[in-house]
Parts: structure tokens; sequence; C-alpha cells
């Protein structure tokens, strides 16, 4: 499932590793100093991208673009806006304070300390340059009826330009390197903040986060670089990705319809298994008794010596067979047991994660104390508990009315004021438990205290209910598991008992002088060989159970649940494309298309 996963997120995420070229237009600026060091930026893009040998059609890339002029490390100097003229057609840059939505900070080390870049101008060393990118920008996404704050789901795409004369030995990380013996040319690629916006484990899968280039150098200096920072990936709809997905869904349903099968044929040789070592426990006392014969009746076996021997050759060679095959079974068992053990974990990790999310308090959930958790939040949740609490504070406010609650049941007049001075403690009591009563069924507190509490209690009974389902689940493999060591140990007492069996048979067929000593070994090794016999046929039993559990409680829930992860990865995808539009809409720009963050970071000499 997990390779499953990581093909889809790479078909989903292969569009960022390209660059496209961006048509400039006409551009007017008030500001010389402004348009040269804009220019300087979109130079250095169109280079990268000339040099990567781009020949696709038209541009991947529309819409409006800012420029972003930043010193080596990143701070930023200056923050262009280049708009398009309604009325002529040509860009307008202007000057504005906006800050980029995607913070870009580069660190510099050199022979393994973090320095200042300008330090180490014309030295000669091993460097590493990271790109470090931090998602600023979220919008709302309302889907099925809830509100979320999601991050604008950036792709950061970073170029540089490396003269061979001064980096060699050129290797980067999320990043392709170019090289044509001149010079390299390093593209990277970044996704800030989606690894926690698609709410996806780094185990699954880890999504790239920031650049990092090594090298060594000589003389050290460098050209301007740029970062391309924008959200129009996510606004195009992938069709050719979809139909990619749809194939890799059918393939996954095509290896667990495999499994299944496999699974099938594995239960059935152990139900073969299973009834061929009752054959055999069931034959083992007729030769215990023959060995018995061999020894009183040693002058008519000579013959039959010679054919037990040939016998006693197949049996030692299949509980060899038996033997290795059992011990491959048992190397599996860790395996099994520790993935049915993490799918168990990860159910309980989900379990905790909604419990906090409901606001309900509780010790983190164990295999091993889920069930007294569970059983101690139901209790919590008792409609009794309940009424008692709200009884208590209804109680309180009844009580702190004083002489009031009765002159008020009584009429509220002067004449009321009197009989209520009046009153015996009995009819004081039946007042009292009345207004209780009143306060407590008509309160909408005290009702939707009742009703969470129900709801609550439901949930949470479900809950355990799942959760117990699986726990047999887990029990019963461990007990297959322990069944195939059993049976594993037993094949090599088995083996054991052939092998000594062999010595026997052979001695006995070598002369008749020697008969005698070699029926009573063989007669010597026969209750070792019945014991084993014994604890092959209880494992192989055993392992029977086991894979009928395996194929019932494991596999099916296998191919029930084999969609969850793909469909949750696949319905935050959604809530981003979502985010993605909102946040272009924001920006005034059209539909499908993304705003542009050009980022030009100063060279060095």
């Amino acid at each position: 499932m997990k390779n499953r996963i990581m093909k889809v997120l790479c078909i989903l995420l292969s569009a960022s590793m390209c660059f496209s070229l961006v048509g400039c237009g006409t551009v007017k600026s008030a500001d010389a100093n402004t348009e040269t060091e804009v220019a300087s930026a979109q130079e250095i893009y169109e280079q990268t991208n000339a040099y990567l040998g781009s020949t696709k059609e038209g541009s991947l890339l529309t819409g409006e673009t800012v420029y972003i002029l930043s010193d080596v490390e990143g701070k930023v100097d200056k923050v262009i806006e280049s708009k398009k003229d309604s009325v002529n057609g040509e860009y307008i840059k202007t000057e504005v304070k906006t800050a980029p939505p995607v913070e870009v900070t580069v660190e510099y080390y050199f022979n393994g300390n973090r320095v200042k870049p300008e330090s180490i101008v014309g030295k000669d060393g091993e460097l590493t340059i990271r790109y470090n990118y931090k998602n600023n920008t979220k919008v709302k996404v309302t889907k099925d009826g809830k509100d979320e704050e999601v991050l604008v789901p950036f792709t950061m795409m970073t170029g540089v330009i490396l003269d061979n004369e001064i980096f060699r030995n050129v290797e980067a990380v999320n990043a392709k390197v170019v090289d044509d013996g001149s010079r390299c040319i390093v593209v990277g690629y970044a996704f800030p903040g989606l690894q926690e916006s698609l709410e996806l484990s780094e185990d699954v899968f880890e999504i790239p986060e920031y650049v990092e280039i090594k090298a060594d150098v000589k003389g050290f200096a460098m050209a301007p670089g740029i970062t391309l920072a924008t959200n129009e990936l996510f606004n195009k709809e992938d069709v050719e990705g979809k139909e990619r997905i749809d194939n890799l869904e059918k393939d996954l349903d095509e290896d667990l319809n495999k499994l299944t099968d496999a699974v099938g044929q594995l239960k059935d040789g152990a139900e073969k298994l299973s009834n061929g070592m009752n054959t055999l426990q069931g034959k083992s006392g007729e030769l215990k008794d023959g060995v018995g014969k061999l020894a009183d009746g040693a002058g008519t076996l000579q013959k039959g010596a010679n054919d037990l021997d040939n016998g006693v050759a197949g049996l030692k060679k299949g509980a060899g067979d038996l033997q290795n095959g059992l011990d491959t079974l048992k190397g599996n068992n860790e395996a099994l047991v520790g993935g049915a053990k993490q799918v168990f974990e990860a159910l309980l990790a989900t379990a905790d994660t909604s419990l906090t999310g409901a606001g309900v308090e509780h010790p983190a959930l164990t295999i091993e104390n889920y069930d007294a958790v569970l059983e101690a939040i139901l209790e919590d949740l008792d409609s009794g508990k309940v009424m008692q609490a709200a009884r208590a504070k209804v109680e309180a406010q009844i009580d702190a009315m004083g002489d009031a609650l009765y002159i008020q049941a009584l009429g509220g007049d002067e004449q009321a004021q009197a009989m209520a001075a009046l009153l015996p403690e009995e009819k004081k009591a039946a007042i009292r438990e009345a207004a209780i009563q009143k306060t407590l069924n008509e309160n909408p507190e005290v009702q939707a205290a009742l009703a969470k509490a129900s709801a609550g209690e439901t949930q949470i009974m479900n809950l355990k209910a799942q959760l117990d389902q699986y726990n047999a689940f887990y029990q019963g493999l461990v007990a297959y598991t322990n069944g195939v060591a059993q049976a594993a140990d037993g094949a090599g007492k088995l083996k054991a008992g052939a092998e000594q069996l062999k010595d026997g048979s052979a001695k006995l067929a070598s002369g008749a002088g020697e008969l005698a000593n070699g029926t009573y070994k063989l007669k010597d090794a026969m209750p070792a060989l019945e014991e084993g016999v014994n604890a092959l046929a209880d494992g192989s039993s055993q392992l029977k159970n086991g894979m009928q559990r395996l194929d019932e409680e494991g596999i099916q829930k296998i191919l029930d649940a084999k969609e969850d992860k793909l469909d949750h990865v696949s319905e935050r995808i959604e809530i981003l494309r979502d985010a993605s539009a909102i946040y272009t809409k924001s920006q005034n720009l059209k539909e499908g298309e993304g705003l542009k963050y050009l980022y030009r970071m100063d060279g060095m000499e």
C-alpha cells in the first residue's frame, strides 16, 4: 500500500519538475534600477529554461508576476509587481510593500561550518548551499459544510548556473543537475507545507521541503540565482495523471486478487499437511510395533531390512524438506506479527486522535489498555452520572431562592407569603422537588448534555467493537505464528529421529552380526520419533486453523480497507485545489491561472 501511494503522489507532483519559458511582453517602469533588476531576474530564468532544452510550446505559467529581489541569504530588498495594462497590453512594474507568500532563506556551510557567504568569496573547500522555504499563506476552505484553514499549495523551483571552473563534483538533493562540460545548471523543487496539508506521514511518502547543493569549490564565486513560486500546478486538471492513478488502482486490485489466491492455496496446502500428519501420527504406533518385532525376529529380517533402509532414506529426505519448508514459514512469523501489530497501533493512534479532537481526555491507547480506557470513558458518559451532575447544579440554584420558592409556588401575593411561613417541611420538600424536576425537564442545556452523552456513548461503543474485532484477528495471527513455530520444532525432531532410524536400518542391512545392536538402537529412537510426529501433527493442525483465520479475518479486511489511504489523499488534494482557486480569485486572476513570484538572489564575486 505504501508503494502505491508513493506512485500516486509522484504522478500528481511530476509536473513540478519542469520549467517553462514565460513571455515577457513590453515593460514600462519609472525606476531604471528596478527595470535592470527585473530584467536580470527574467534573463536568468530564461537562460535556465533554454539551457535545460525546453521544447514545450506555449507556457505552463501564465498570468501576473511579482519579482522579489533579495541578497545572497534571501533577505528581501525590494518587491516589484508586474501587471498587464488592460488598455495597451503592456506590462507595468511598480514597487510594493507586500510580503511574499513564501519566505525563502539560503544557508551556506563551508567545510562543515555555517558561514556568512561573503566571508568565503575566493576560497577553496567543500561548500553546501541549502534553500529553505516557509509557506506563510493560508485561506479558508469550506468542504462538506466544514471550514478549514489550508496552506495555499505553492510549488517552489530554484535554478542556479554554476561555472565548472569554480564548482566541481556537484550533487543536489531534491534537484536535477545538468552538466555540459563548461557549466552546471541545478534546478530544484519543493512543496512547503504540502506534507502537512495532505495529512500524510513521512513514513508513507516524504514530500520535498528544501533544496540542497553540495560541491567542491575553488576560488568561490557565484552568479545570481532565481526561485519561482507558483500555485498554478494545483489550478490545472491533470487528465493523464488521473488515468495513470486509475491504472495504479487497477494494478492494486490485481495484486490483492493474486494475494487472495495465494492465501487460498496456502490454506489448502495447510489442510493437506494437517491430514497427512494425522495419517503419519496414526502410523507411528504401527512403526513402533514393527521395530519391536524386528528386534525379536532378526533372523528373518535381512531382506526386509534392505527395503526398510531404502524407505527410511526417503523418510529422512521428506523430513528434511518438511523442516526446511516449516522453517521458511517460521521465518515470516516476526514480519506477519509485526505488520499486524503496526496496523493495530495505527488504528489505536487514529482512535486517539478522534477522542482528543472530541475533547475526551484519556491515556494514550495501547493494545494492552484500550479496553479498560474505553470502558472508563463509557462509564463517564453514563446518562445517570450526567443527570446527577445536572441535578446538583439545579438543586443549588433552587436552594438559593430560599422562601421565595414557596411564596411563588403559592401565588406570589401577601397571602402566599403568610402561608409560606406556615408550610410543613413535607410540603416544602414536595414544592422543592417539583421545581427541580421542572427545571431539569425544561433546561435545554441539561437535555443537550444528556443527548451529547448518549451520542458519545454510542460512538465509543462502536469504536470499541471495531477495535475488539481487529484484536481478535491479531490474537489469532499470534496463535497461528506460534503454531508454525511449534510445527517447525516438531519437524526438527522428526528429522533427527529419521536420521537415527537411517543409521539403524543401514547397520541392520550390513550383516546379521550387527543386526541385534542395530535393531535395539532403532527401538530406542522410536520414542523421540513418536514425540516429533505428535508435535508436528499438533502444529500442522494449528497451521491449518491459523491459515483459515488469516483468510477470513485478515485478507478480507485488507480488501475492505485498501481504498482508505488513497481516498484520503485524493480528498486532501481536492481541498488544496479549492485553496489554490480561492487564492487565485483573491489576486484578481482568471480561473486556471496562478500568480507567479520570481525571486532573484544576488550573486557573489
